[in-house]
């Protein structure tokens, strides 16, 4: 079928249209309808129904076309607009491009010289970064899926990989480029990732929900002590002999794990809107999935089997969280604090909308912090603590952000007020207050559809 050249009224936004606009002449305002001209139109009497047709018809003949830029808003007198993927940071920061041609960055790490290597998911790739910016590839993936995240433990890398035919993994990735999976049975689906080494000497590892198959029954195979609840998880897994634990279930979609100052753990779930929820992890808990999307009091029948009152997030970023960064030195601004990649509003991963937050975890401020990325993918601070690595994956680029030394060591942003408490607050306040339940065995999930079989 050719393309048609006219522009068209009503087109389904989500719909894939292509469009050859006609030659316009030079200074001619651009049209999204065609005009119909008086003079086209056979001689009638207006009708109401007609005047009406005119009505809507010249409405839409006159919206002009818009473009990205006529889209953004207007930027500051005098300042200029920065090109796309070009960061716009505060003021006292700078970045510098340290590397091009990255495809798909799930991850920065750093070596025990300090360089910075980047788990590159769909090429399952290790690649280090070179003082010249140049890319040297130190291990690969034997196709099995992508690699869904990396981290560093006792001088050894650790990536997971995710979703092939012999389920999702954890491998130890020696600088040689040897990959030895860790003797750990996973849960099925393969969706695993992302990961994070935590201080007790554990890899933590999120694994997504759709790992449950609501058509297998929950039963012990012959071999495999304990059990573990049939919704996503983040679990606890020793490097050394391959032991599995239950850190916290009940997660939606975990897309990113952290480490903050004080050893707890930080998740980010994707919610049920779309949205990103930000939470501090409290081990043996969960935290709302399988759910419901009513308004049901907490007193509710329906809701009194719940394993808990679901934790409220500590912060909700404005888009789909990619990473989660800890570990900013006093100089660069940072403390106990997180630092965000966020990809477009509400998660729409459009160009040029992707920016790195600042999350206040205290208070649960979320402010931008670098903007005009393409789509943030991966973040990381070095051991030292003074300059803040973004991995783009929409430009592929590999960014240094680094604090001025005028610029002095204030905090970034100040500390603001907790949100007053809602109902679920208190409820899990409360909660908390006595002893802890532990999770559930699968045969008493109370959600046999969509959990498991009772």
């Amino acid at each position: 079928m050719m393309d048609d050249p006219r522009p068209r009224c009503n087109r389904h936004p989500g719909l894939p249209v292509r469009r050859t606009a006609p030659p316009r002449p030079a200074g001619a305002a651009g049209r999204a309808c065609p005009i119909i001209r008086a003079a086209h139109l056979p001689a009638m009497r207006p009708t109401p129904a007609l005047v009406m047709i005119a009505a809507l018809l010249a409405a839409c003949t006159q919206r002009p076309l818009q473009t990205a830029r006529d889209m953004e808003p207007p930027p500051l007198p005098g300042a200029a607009i920065p090109a796309r993927g070009d960061l716009v940071l505060p003021t006292g920061y700078d970045a510098r491009p340290m590397a091009a041609g990255l495809v798909d960055p799930r991850a920065i790490l750093f070596d025990a010289a300090g360089r910075p290597l980047v788990v590159e998911g769909e090429p399952a790739r290790l690649t280090r970064v070179e003082a010249d910016g140049s890319l040297t590839s130190l291990a690969q993936g034997g196709g099995n899926g992508p690699w869904s995240g990396g981290a560093t433990l006792d001088g050894r890398i650790y990536v997971a990989e995710s979703g092939g035919p012999l389920g999702g993994r954890i491998l130890a990735v020696a600088m040689d480029g040897t990959v030895s999976p860790l003797p750990v049975e996973l849960p099925g689906g393969g969706l695993v990732g992302p990961l994070a080494a935590g201080p007790d000497g554990w890899l933590h590892v999120a694994v997504a929900a759709p790992a449950s198959d609501p058509g297998i029954p929950c039963q012990d195979r012959p071999g495999i002590i304990g059990r573990l609840p049939c919704t996503g998880a983040v679990l606890r897994i020793a490097p050394a002999g391959g032991r599995i634990a239950l850190h916290s279930w009940g997660w939606r979609a975990p897309t990113a794990l952290a480490f903050a100052a004080d050893g707890r753990l930080l998740v980010a779930d994707r919610e049920a809107e779309g949205g990103a929820g930000l939470h501090r992890a409290v081990a043996g808990v969960w935290y709302g999935w399988p759910d419901t999307a009513r308004q049901l009091a907490l007193t509710d029948p329906e809701l009194a089997d719940l394993p808990n009152p679901p934790p409220p997030p500590l912060a909700r970023p404005a888009g789909a969280v990619a990473a989660l960064a800890t570990g900013a030195a006093p100089d660069f601004g940072g403390g106990d604090d997180v630092f965000a990649a966020l990809s477009g509003p509400a998660g729409t991963g459009q160009g040029g909308t992707g920016t790195v937050a600042f999350a206040d975890i205290g208070g649960g401020t979320v402010v931008p912090f670098a903007a005009n990325l393409a789509s943030p993918q991966a973040l990381a601070f070095p051991a030292a603590g003074d300059s803040l690595w973004v991995a783009d994956g929409g430009s592929g680029t590999l960014w240094r952000i680094t604090r001025h030394p005028a610029a002095g060591t204030a905090r970034l942003p100040p500390a603001a007020a907790s949100a007053t408490p809602q109902a679920n607050d208190r409820s899990f306040a409360a909660w908390t207050a006595s002893p802890a339940r532990p999770p559930p065995p699968c045969g008493s999930c109370p959600w046999p559809s969509s959990c498991c079989s009772r």
